[in-house]
C-alpha cells in the first residue's frame, strides 16, 4: 500500500499530540488569514511562495531559506503577495511543556528563543547550503514518522532533537561569526565546498588545487573525519539530494546531471544500493502528498 505523508494544520492553538507535530503546507487556500496567536511554539521553514507575515504590527516578507520562530501568544497574520506563485513550507509546532522539557536538559535548545525574545527578530535568513542541511534533517524526520520500523518512537525523538539543536547552533554561529571563523577546520571547509558544488565534477586533484594542500592529505581527512572515502562521501551527499526530490514528488528520470551523476543508470544503482529500493519504489512509498 502506498504510504503518504498527510498533515492537516490545526490553527486553533491546539496540539493533537503531546509533544510536537510536523506539517507540510503547500496550499494557503484553507489557511485562516485573520490575526491570531496560539499557545505553542511555531517554527516555519519557508520553501517557496510570495507571502508576507505581520508580527506584533511589523511586516516581514518571506523568501525561500527563511526560518521563522513564533513564541506562544505572538500576535501575527499571513498575507498573500502573489497568489499565483506556489506556496510551500514545513511547519513544526511544539508544546510549551515539551519545549520546557528540552530546556531542562540544556539551555542550548533555547538559544534561538532567547535571541528572538531579546531582539524581537523572528526571522532568520540562511544561505542555501545551511537551509538544505535543515531540510534534509526534516526529511529524515518525515521518513521515520512514516515507517513502522523497530525503535520508531525513539528515533523520531532523536531526529527532532537533532533538528532543533542544529537550528540553535546555526543561529548562534550567525550571532558569533568571529568565533565560528576561529573554529573552522579544513574538514569543515571541504564539507561546505562540496555542499555548494555537488552538481560539479569533484576530485581529489581539484580539491587539492582549491585548498592548496596535497590530495593525500585530503584523502586522509575524509577517512579520519568522515570515515569514508571522498567518492563515498560525494555519493551519499548526492543521494540525499535525490531523496529530497523524490520526497517532494519530483520526476528525476531526466535530471541525473543535476545531482552530479553522469547517467540515470549510475544514479539508479547507487540509490538502490544505499536505500534498498529503486527511486520509483522509494517515491511511491514515501512521497509527500501534493493535494493537501
Amino acid at each position: 500500500m502506498k504510504k503518504q505523508i498527510h498533515m492537516d494544520f490545526d490553527q486553533n492553538g491546539m496540539l493533537q499530540e503531546k509533544n510536537f507535530e510536523l506539517f507540510y503546507i503547500n496550499n494557503l487556500s484553507g489557511i485562516d488569514m485573520k490575526t491570531r496567536s496560539h499557545d505553542f511554539y511555531e517554527f516555519t521553514f519557508f520553501l517557496n511562495g510570495k507571502v508576507s507575515i505581520c508580527i506584533e504590527n511589523t511586516e516581514y516578507s518571506l523568501f525561500p531559506g527563511h526560518v521563522l520562530l513564533l513564541p506562544p501568544r505572538t500576535v501575527h497574520h499571513v498575507s498573500y503577495m502573489d497568489s499565483d506563485t506556489p506556496y510551500a513550507s514545513f511547519i513544526i509546532i511544539v508544546s510549551k511543556e515539551y519545549f520546557g522539557h528540552l530546556l531542562e536538559r540544556t539551555n542550548d535548545y533555547g538559544y534561538i528563543l532567547s535571541q528572538t525574545i531579546r531582539t524581537k527578530n523572528y526571522l532568520y535568513h540562511l544561505d542555501p547550503a545551511t537551509f538544505k542541511l535543515l531540510q534534509n534533517k526534516i526529511f529524515h524526520l518525515l521518513e521515520e514518522q512514516n515507517t513502522e520500523r523497530f525503535g520508531k518512537s525513539e528515533q523520531v525523538t532523536v531526529y527532532f532533537h537533532d533538528l532543533i539543536l542544529t537550528l540553535n547552533r546555526i543561529v548562534y554561529e550567525l550571532a558569533h561569526p568571529k568565533e565560528k571563523e576561529a573554529e573552522r577546520t579544513l574538514a569543515h571547509d571541504l564539507a561546505i565546498y562540496i555542499e555548494q558544488n555537488l552538481k560539479e565534477e569533484i576530485s581529489l586533484d581539484l580539491l587539492a588545487k582549491q585548498f592548496f594542500v596535497s590530495k593525500y592529505h585530503i584523502s586522509h581527512i575524509f577517512k579520519d573525519t568522515f570515515c569514508v572515502t571522498l567518492h563515498q562521501y560525494l555519493t551519499k551527499k548526492r543521494l540525499e539530494l535525490v531523496r529530497a526530490s523524490l520526497l517532494g514528488n519530483e520526476d528525476i528520470s531526466n535530471k541525473y546531471m543535476d545531482y552530479g551523476f553522469k547517467d540515470y543508470s549510475g544514479l539508479f544503482r547507487a540509490f538502490k544500493k544505499e536505500y534498498g529500493m529503486s527511486p520509483k519504489e522509494y517515491q511511491k512509498q514515501y512521497a509527500i502528498r501534493r493535494d493537501l
